[in-house]
């Protein structure tokens, strides 16, 4: 009996409604601190309805009880809990015994009935009791919250979080706020400084891996959010620089290189890794012949991390272009085979390794690259009309003279190749090429007796002309001839006495297009002034014009030209790498491509715009020892000793391969 009796002790308080036991006094043995503390680790984990049954006998016992059931008590839970609240702060009131809690009780009953302004009229009358106490702010924030007072609800909690600054709720709250008002910046601080500030305890609980969901969750939107920003400003900027850069191609067009130059420097200063504005500027800077600073912006373009192959290989081929243009075959083909590097089948920079080839009349390796390009590009007819065009140039004297037999424009005794033979031989190649043999079938020639038919090592059939049909092809270019001038509404007289550029004549005595008309009149055809009238002079010789001027430019800067042999000895004698010599890297030598041949110049005069420092003067006195009969160059690795000091590395002006005085 007595046994059921304790039973229904323990069972007994269980069936009494909630809010009756706030009316019950707690026994003497329950201890409300270690309840608090109980409740708080179920709240953190999750568990509210738990943490609320843990310590609800001490509510009227324990004002920091009550407090902390004001904190965690949940919006729209038990309508128990909150009439307990509600009992509990009218019973305080009447006993005149009440304190900001119970008006803060007030405020969270008011405030989950919907009945904001009088939960506000509440917490403000805990304010106005304790106006340093952080549960006050806290549930004035909730209720402007709840109002959908932003502004004030953030306000608020700022205001608790002065007071308790290291309280991670209060942070929370904060975050909460800042994240229903989409601020996600400042919610994502919060959040990161609420974590922070968790208590040891509070760690690894359903709170916690709540609070870092949120971070995550935040910080992907705000990782998004970041690249939207990022990529509309570059379309933007891409948009802006667009129109910047149609502004500096439309100065290009009309030829004001300065001012095109100034506004495209202007498009990068908005985008510096825009690749088609960079090309642009080193196009223009190569107009205005800045060779070394346009090659150093192609370089440029060739290191920004999004380059395409394609346009990497395009810079290398543009550098190319320029070494070319400052007559450095050496470099310019190094860069060309760079461009290859990239793309084997490019066949701009096959061609242009072959023009270069082609320049140095290294005919043999033209070919090489002409033939690559055909491999490439079966139908590309200027390879394949170059190539014939060097065949024909490295074939030797006994060849020609050979072929010109067999074409019956000199008889079997002829032993010796005149330069009128090979210039005619040249001449009936290159009508070759222009297709003289099909011409005629056009013309319906009868070709008896005006070719010659050959079969080559593939056994492949090739048709020639012979004297006979190459004298019947000058007639009829000749007639052609006549009636392109006719249409140039010159008189018929004139015509027969029209020169070329040089001064030779055009037509012979006879009528009949010469050796100079030949080509006068193919020029011509493709659309160049290539005769003179009567009345003109020829004019004098331009290329020579423009040599002799730049020339004289690099003498004023401070050259000075020295020999073929002298620059061989000056290399061997510095151990310098003659592209360390040149630019872009240094300006101590300039080599010139002249019609005649290649002319060095060094720079000698210290300082001078060729050498602001002491180099060239360096430079000047090698060369001054050589021309007074010094040649002498020392092979050892090492210098003589002093006093004991032991050798050392000798080190002449250049020092693996890079200039070190």
């Amino acid at each position: 009996m007595v046994f059921i009796f304790k039973k229904l002790t323990i069972i007994l308080p269980l069936l009494i409604p909630l809010p009756l036991l706030a009316q019950i006094k707690p026994p003497a043995s329950i201890d409300c601190v270690k309840e608090a503390a109980k409740a708080e680790k179920l709240y953190l984990n999750g568990k509210n309805q738990s943490a609320l049954h843990s310590f609800d006998l001490c509510l009227d016992k324990d004002k920091k009880s009550l407090l902390f059931f004001i904190e965690i008590l949940p919006e729209n839970s038990s309508p128990a809990y909150y009439e307990n609240l509600l009992k509990i702060a009218d019973k305080a009131i009447k006993e005149k015994n009440e304190g900001y809690i119970h008006y803060l009780a007030l405020c969270k009953y008011y405030r989950n009935k919907n009945r904001l302004n009088n939960a506000l009229a509440n917490c403000k009358k805990a304010l106005m009791l304790k106006p340093v106490a952080y549960p006050v702010y806290r549930e004035l924030g909730l209720t402007y919250a709840k109002i959908k007072n932003s502004k004030k609800a953030i306000e608020n909690f700022k205001h608790g979080i002065e007071i308790s600054s290291c309280n991670y709720k209060a942070r929370y709250l904060l975050a909460e706020e800042y994240s229903k008002s989409k601020n996600n910046k400042l919610a994502l601080h919060n959040y990161l400084k609420a974590l922070s500030l968790l208590p040891y305890e509070a760690e690894n609980t359903i709170f916690s891996s709540d609070i870092s969901k949120r971070i995550d969750t935040l910080q992907s939107i705000l990782l998004k959010e970041k690249e939207i920003k990022q990529e509309k400003a570059k379309s933007a900027l891409k948009i802006k620089a667009e129109d910047c850069i149609d502004k500096a191609n439309a100065y290009l067009n009309s030829d004001r290189l300065e001012e095109a130059y100034v506004q495209i420097s202007n498009c990068l200063k908005m985008d510096y890794s825009n690749s088609k504005a960079r090309i642009f500027l080193a196009g223009i800077l190569t107009r205005l012949g800045k060779y070394e600073t346009a090659i150093l912006e192609y370089k440029k373009i060739g290191k920004i991390k999004q380059t395409q192959a394609e346009l990497k290989a395009f810079c290398q081929l543009k550098i190319g272009e320029i070494y070319s243009k400052m007559k450095n075959n050496k470099l310019a083909i190094l860069h060309y085979q760079k461009a290859l590097e990239i793309n084997k089948t490019d066949i701009n920079a096959l061609l242009k390794i072959a023009e270069c080839h082609e320049n140095e009349l290294n005919h043999k390796k033209a070919m090489h690259y002409y033939k690559s390009i055909l491999k490439v590009e079966p139908a590309n007819m200027f390879a394949s009309l170059k190539l014939k065009e060097l065949k024909a140039k490295t074939m030797s004297d006994e060849d020609i003279l050979k072929e010109m037999k067999l074409r019956l424009i000199i008889d079997e005794k002829t032993e010796t190749l005149t330069k009128d033979i090979r210039d005619l031989f040249r001449l009936m190649r290159k009508a070759e090429t222009k297709y003289a043999v099909d011409y005629l079938k056009e013309k319906n020639v009868m070709l008896a007796g005006k070719i010659i038919t050959t079969k080559n090592q593939e056994g492949k059939v090739k048709l020639f002309l012979n004297a006979k049909g190459f004298e019947s092809y000058r007639w009829l270019m000749t007639r052609e001839a006549i009636g392109f001038f006719e249409k140039k509404e010159m008189d018929f007289g004139a015509i027969f006495l029209l020169r070329d550029k040089k001064g030779a004549m055009i037509f012979d005595k006879k009528g009949n297009l010469t050796n100079s008309g030949l080509n006068a009149y193919w020029s011509a055809m493709q659309g160049e002034k290539s005769w003179l009238m009567p009345y003109e002079r020829p004019t004098a010789d331009t290329l020579q014009e423009k040599e002799n001027e730049e020339i004289e430019k690099i003498r004023n800067m401070g050259y000075r030209e020295i020999s073929d042999a002298e620059l061989g000895w000056l290399l061997k004698a510095t151990d310098c790498p003659i592209e360390v010599l040149m630019p872009p890297e240094n300006n101590y030598l300039r080599i010139i491509k002249t019609k005649e041949s290649d002319r060095n110049f060094l720079c000698y005069i210290t300082p001078s715009i060729c050498s602001s420092s002491g180099h060239g003067a360096i430079l000047s006195v090698y060369m001054e020892k050589y021309r007074a009969g010094d040649s002498y160059i020392p092979t050892g690795k090492t210098s003589t000793a002093f006093f004991g000091t032991g050798a050392v590395e000798r080190r002449n002006f250049c020092h693996d391969g890079k200039i070190w005085r």
